[in-house]
């Protein structure tokens, strides 16, 4: 009877964890390779080369990378744009920056265009000035910015073919050519928000789980020192399976008591649960006991990794393995249960396996910025009403804090005055160039 016993996830906890990267170009393989055509100078219709490093320290010590000449004689538009496009476009769906690395002998700018979306993105160009000279350094382009040219619109949530990029733009060709080099065209995705169910460290992040299926039924797991605090797992405390030597194939551990925080799949997309096995095998995570009327649900997840630990990822969005078969997301659960090799039985020997940091994943927010007032296309100004201000505007001015949570240049400065209804206010006048869309957001910050 105890074969249905499942729940989880206590204490609420952001975590940071790394931004995801998905390489576009680096120039090292033919799937992450291509050539860049130019345009607006007599270079028109060649192409550019792939080269060995010239400089192969700091940011870039790869073996190759890519070669931009802007001739002496050059528009201010001159560029090149990728033909073929890369074999990966670049998807901007759950993306929010594309990093490129750049190598130039002079300060200037590397001018960014995404074109041709597979899913109606509009055409998107935003220009990064340089800091380095003679080195590698990394530009970043913030896909949530509006674009320089018209409709001025965001590339955030769209997938682009074409890459074209111009250095130095607007600035006409010199009179002696320019050599500079690029490398690592990658796709940003900032990290999931992480939410800790379990990981053993405190008692409002612990729990105990009560064995069935072997003669260790109604026993409880035990918390101990961590026998491998190594690589991806270096905490202190971590949770002890026992598989005995005789168990049913279906003998597993469900949490009792429940954890302090349930598992709410309302917002997450995933559950993660740290593990290391001496045996390649397998990690069962059963969901019970919904408090808001969710299927039991359970899938299966091979570890591929012995004598080390390794994060194991369960989507909420696949179907349960059990009737009715339906997938747990959109539902809260309080159980947890856990198998360790399910449809196995015990070998004749005592496998101890070690589970921690059971933690539940939300997508990353998709960030559109509306105003940061530091250029024409995200600024405006406000116009008063309710006060003897009225029918007058705001300034924009010099930040006079930065620091904290805002270290930008420019603000809005806002007056009450002495004497203003309880309704004044200011509207903005002219609206952003970015309307405010709650189509796909969720929140205004």
């Amino acid at each position: 009877m105890f074969k249905n016993l499942l729940s989880i996830l206590t204490f609420l906890f952001v975590v940071a964890i790394v931004e995801a990267q998905t390489t576009i170009l680096d120039f090292e393989a033919p799937g992450t390779s291509t050539t860049f055509q130019y345009f607006g100078s007599g270079l028109d219709g060649t192409l550019n080369q792939a080269v060995a490093n010239p400089d192969a320290s700091g940011e870039n010590t790869s073996s190759m990378v890519a070669m931009f000449i802007k001739p002496a004689v050059a528009e201010v538009w001159a560029g090149a744009y990728s033909n073929p496009n890369p074999t990966t476009p670049v998807s901007l769906t759950s993306a929010n920056k594309v990093s490129i690395k750049v190598w130039m002998d002079h300060i200037g700018s590397l001018s960014l265009k995404l074109e041709n979306s597979t899913d109606g993105g509009p055409s998107w160009v935003v220009t990064v000035p340089n800091t380095k000279i003679n080195e590698w350094e990394t530009l970043v382009f913030d896909a949530t910015l509006p674009s320089n040219e018209a409709p001025n619109a965001p590339a955030a949530g769209y997938t682009y073919a074409t890459i074209t990029l111009f250095f130095d733009f607007g600035v006409a060709g010199t009179g002696t050519d320019v050599v500079s080099f690029f490398d690592d065209v990658t796709v940003l995705t900032p990290p999931p928000v992480v939410t800790t169910i379990l990981d053993f460290e405190a008692p409002e992040t612990s729990s105990t789980f009560q064995y069935f299926g072997s003669n260790l039924d109604g026993t409880l797991n035990q918390i101990v020192a961590n026998p491998d605090a190594s690589g991806e797992n270096t905490s202190s405390m971590v949770a002890q399976f026992i598989k005995p030597a005789v168990a049913e194939v279906w003998a597993g551990a469900f949490s009792n008591p429940n954890p302090t925080t349930p598992v709410n799949l309302t917002v997450n997309n995933k559950v993660a649960i740290k593990v290391w096995m001496d045996h390649i095998g397998s990690l069962s995570l059963k969901l019970e006991n919904s408090s808001d009327g969710g299927p039991n649900w359970i899938i299966t997840v091979p570890n591929t990794k012995v004598n080390e630990w390794e994060t194991l990822l369960f989507d909420v969005s696949l179907p349960s393995l059990d009737p009715p078969n339906s997938p747990s997301a959109g539902y809260t659960y309080a159980t947890v249960t856990l198998f360790f090799d399910f449809g196995a039985i015990g070998t004749g020997t005592d496998v101890t396996s070690y589970f921690d940091d059971i933690v539940a994943l939300a997508p990353p927010p998709v960030i559109t910025t509306i105003l940061d007032f530091e250029a024409p296309e995200t600024g405006t100004v406000f116009q008063y009403f309710g006060s003897a201000l009225d029918g007058t505007f705001t300034t924009i001015i010099p930040n006079p804090d930065a620091s904290g949570i805002n270290t930008s240049n420019m603000v809005t400065q806002y007056l009450k005055p002495a004497v203003a209804e309880v309704w004044a206010g200011a509207f903005s006048n002219p609206n952003p160039t970015i309307p405010v869309t709650l189509e796909s957001n969720s929140q205004v910050c």
